[in-house]
């Protein structure tokens, strides 16, 4: 009976039976360089809200959204949610799409095995219908950054082409 073969064993016959040469495969998502990125997130104390600025950045583009919160903590969460989508706003031509937070949360207190999470419902209206979508995000520093952070893991991908050329 014959060995197993290696790793490289298995390789080099892919690459005889496919005629591909796996090394200059690489795998793109080709809508990625086409989303809006997070560059900043700032909450500014107030006596009475706090604001939350968002600063997005798409291609050469840079775009500001800005949202107040009450005084409680998961005000400010959802303000900076808003305010992600009050960025999107500056990117999308008017007309091609409505919406707003519907939801913004942390999900179960944290444990040292699970850290805490952002979770994001953005309600959506558009040409196509009405839809939910669903974002989240690891909290890594304040809650509100990572609330930011779902808002865009929410819309991610619909908003490349609400974006337009």
């Amino acid at each position: 009976m014959d060995a197993d073969p290696t790793p490289d064993e298995l390789l080099a016959e892919l690459r005889e039976l496919a005629s591909l040469d796996l090394e200059s495969v690489t795998l793109q998502d080709p809508g990625h360089e086409h989303r809006p990125v997070l560059d900043d997130v700032d909450a500014v104390e107030r006596q009475a809200d706090t604001v939350v600025v968002v600063t997005l950045t798409h291609g050469d583009r840079r775009v500001v959204g800005s949202s107040r919160s009450g005084d409680t903590g998961g005000s400010v969460d959802r303000a900076a949610a808003e305010a992600v989508l009050a960025a999107l706003d500056e990117l999308v031509p008017a007309g091609r799409v409505e919406w707003h937070i519907d939801r913004a949360e942390l999900l179960d207190p944290p444990t040292p095995q699970r850290p805490t999470v952002a979770h994001v419902a953005v309600a959506i209206r558009t040409a196509q219908g009405a839809d939910v979508l669903v974002g989240s995000a690891i909290v890594r520093g304040a809650t509100h950054e990572a609330a930011a952070r779902a808002v865009l893991d929410a819309v991610n991908r619909p908003i490349v082409p609400l974006i337009g050329p």
